[in-house]
């Protein structure tokens, strides 16, 4: 209560430490498992910049991961400007997927060059030839389609799409015979996603363990410089108070599937990666919404609708139907009644997506002198991206306060504004309307 009020709603706050908290979490149950099940290789932490790109998530994710990934040339942009400014170290390793054009390769060559650990991930076929053309040494990786993988298993929700991400595992021996005989390249990793979020352990570890005996197992066969087995990410983060997640069961399963399948096959254990983007950050960022109109539908049924937009601020409530941890922070003791919640634009589909199903969320009922605020939680992932930043929302609802809360000590957090709130004249400046040349194009004579 006291932030907001210094510093207003809306408000979207990134609490640092929590980035940190992750992934030592993470990486201390990988170091147990690996431990206790005498597993012979290692566990790496990439983070993938994808689930957000803010300056405060990257270097802090920095901290305490092992790699980093990117998925794009100007994703890659981000790490040349910190290895620029002195933050990434060289010697970094740093795995480059997504599709790749002239512009990414070149990126990757020039931080090879300056002292970078770049391994780019083969994504497509045109990509090796490509890369067989490049004076540059270097390790690479292959990404596995894992359509045929996804059929044999009959997994669901997955099972009706085709991807169109990686290499049909009919092309790789050629491919792997290509990077053998050049004198630049080595194999070095092998990767898959699955994509989406892992909810059911025992179905993950049956694809895990399906992809790593047939594929991976095949390709270290063929090229024995083969070493790291790198799984994507998937690691689910908990949007709802009224589940847990088993990430020690998922863990402990996925080393001894591993394990397993090597000495079945007398095989080095390999050296495991996991790219883990919306575990990492998804719980560092929370949004805090002022209920500014409250429209009774009923008798003890309300609209409550908060300054703000569930479309831009919340864009995966809208689009994938995802849902969110909402609690109320103040008049905790009030009453309960039924609520709707909606934003302030004029769509109709501006609403917290939950309702679709005819169901009330449970939060305190207020009286017309009380100023009931909203804590939104679990958004630090994808969210600001995808809504866009710095950018007029839907019916121009302008940017909130970015406040970014960093651990100073043990005993006290600074406060950094990293964005102040959008005024007017910023909107329309983004929208061009202050360029009175270029309106005056747009003019007609004809009257």
């Amino acid at each position: 209560m006291d932030l907001l009020g210094k510093y207003g709603t809306p408000l979207e706050v990134s609490y640092t430490d929590l980035i940190n908290e992750r992934v030592k979490d993470l990486k201390g149950l990988f170091a147990q498992s690996i431990k206790k099940n005498k597993y012979l290789g290692t566990y790496s932490y990439a983070y993938a910049t994808k689930a957000n790109y803010s300056s405060e998530a990257v270097v802090t994710a920095l901290n305490n991961t092992d790699l980093i990934e990117t998925s794009s040339n100007n994703d890659l942009g981000i790490l040349e400007e910190l290895h620029n400014k002195g933050i990434l170290p060289a010697g970094y390793t740093i795995i480059c997927n997504g599709f790749k054009d002239q512009s990414y390769f070149e990126r990757i060559v020039r931080l090879v060059k300056k002292g970078l650990k770049v391994i780019p991930v083969i994504e497509n076929l045109d990509e090796i030839q490509y890369i067989l053309r490049l004076d540059t040494h270097m390790d690479i990786g292959i990404r596995i389609n894992i359509d045929d993988a996804i059929k044999n298993l009959r997994i669901k929700p997955h099972g009706d799409q085709n991807t169109r991400f990686g290499i049909y595992f009919d092309d790789i021996p050629g491919i792997v015979q290509k990077i053998k005989n050049s004198p630049n390249l080595k194999l070095k990793l092998f990767h898959f996603h699955l994509g989406g979020t892992i909810q059911n352990i025992n179905e993950w570890i049956r694809i895990i363990g399906y992809i790593y005996e047939n594929y991976y197992c095949a390709i270290k066969k063929l090229d024995t410089n083969l070493e790291y087995f790198d799984f994507g990410g998937g690691f689910p983060v908990q949007y709802s108070l009224e589940k847990t997640f088993n990430y020690k069961q998922l863990v402990d399963k996925t080393i001894k599937k591993i394990k397993t399948i090597s000495d079945k096959h007398h095989l080095e254990h390999p050296q495991l990666i996991g790219e883990h983007g919306r575990y990492t950050v998804a719980d560092h960022g929370f949004l805090i919404l002022k209920v500014d109109i409250v429209k009774q539908i009923e008798k003890n049924h309300y609209w409550y609708l908060v300054d703000s937009s569930f479309m831009g601020f919340l864009p995966d409530s809208w689009a994938i139907k995802q849902n969110f941890i909402i609690h109320p922070i103040n008049f905790i003791r009030n009453k309960k009644t039924n609520v709707k919640l909606g934003g302030r634009t004029c769509d109709p589909d501006d609403i917290y997506y939950d309702q679709e199903k005819r169901r009330y969320l449970k939060l305190p009922q207020i009286e017309d002198n009380e100023t009931l605020y909203l804590g939104v939680f679990s958004t630090g992932a994808y969210q600001k991206i995808i809504s866009g930043i710095d950018s007029p929302h839907h019916c121009l609802i302008p940017e909130g306060v970015e406040l970014v809360i960093n651990k100073k000590n043990a005993k006290e957090n600074e406060y950094i504004v990293a964005d102040k709130k959008q005024t007017n004249e910023e909107i329309l400046k983004i929208l061009s309307y202050d360029k009175k040349t270029t309106l005056k194009n747009y003019t007609s004579n004809d009257k």
